[in-house]
This record gives structure tokens, sequence and C-alpha cells, in this order.
């Protein structure tokens, strides 16, 4: 089985370490950051993270005029969300069929990145707004890995 396979050059367990004491200062100071924790749990679950949201094929978002969406950070937009008769209607909307396969597995952009497994791929909002694109890189989420990595 692929779990079993030993990975050439693994950092995992150092790599976990520098997390957890960003982790524990952030804690000591008071702070709780989510970003941290959502890239502790694949390390900690040793599960890949193959999206950074629910969003991503797992939810569907209704506005206050009864629209339903994908993702909140979308809440206004007409592509994203519609007047629908039936929930079911989503399983073949084509927004919602793109967003439900986005992930840095299957991204161009994230081949080769050593986060990859714990990343997710970003916010799809974001690289929407950043790129116009969902299977764009959230250039948000990559600054904070690219922090969390500087130096390794």
């Amino acid at each position: 089985m692929l779990e079993d396979q030993e990975i050439e050059h693994d950092r995992t367990p150092e790599l976990l370490d520098i997390y957890v004491k960003v982790f524990e200062d952030a804690r000591a100071k008071g702070l709780y950051i989510e970003h941290i924790m959502r890239r502790i749990r694949p390390l900690v679950t040793r599960m890949v993270r193959v999206s950074d949201c629910g969003a991503c094929g797992n939810r569907i978002v209704s506005d206050v005029e009864g629209n339903i969406g994908i993702c909140e950070g979308l809440v206004g937009d007409s592509r994203y969300f519609l007047k629908r008769t039936d929930y079911n209607d989503v399983k073949s909307d084509p927004e919602f069929l793109a967003w439900s396969v986005r992930t840095p597995l299957k991204m161009e952009c994230c081949r080769g990145c050593r986060a990859m497994g714990i990343c997710g791929g970003g916010c799809v909002s974001n690289a929407i707004r950043q790129h116009g694109n969902i299977y764009a890189p959230d250039d948000y989420s990559n600054s904070f890995i690219e922090s969390a990595f500087s130096g390794i």
C-alpha cells in the first residue's frame, strides 16, 4: 500500500515539530490560528488534505434571499448563487462539479510543492479574485505556507 512505502528524504517529523512550536507559541500569546490547525491536522491524522474547504464538493450555502451557491465568500455573485427549485440541482451544476474536483493533487501549479499534502490548495474564492480561475493558487494561503517553510 502507498502509505506503507518509505518516502525518501521525508522531513515530516521535523516539519511537524516546527508547526507544533509555532502553534504553542501562538497559544501562549492567546492566539488561535486556524490556518496552522488546518496544516497540522493532516500530519496528525496522516491523511492528505485534498481540499482546503468544504466548498470543494462537501457543502452548499444559502443566502438570505434563498439563492443556493457554493461559498459564502461569493454571496451576491450570480455566477455562483442561483435560485433553485431543488437542492439536488447542484449535482448537475457545472460550477459545483468543477469545484468538487478541485484539489492540489490535480493542480499543475501545485506539482512539486513540498506542502501539497497539507495545503489543500487554498481558498477557491481567493483564487478567483486573485487570478480569475478556480484552478489557480490562493496567494494568501501560499504566502502563509511559504513563510512556515522558510529556512527549512
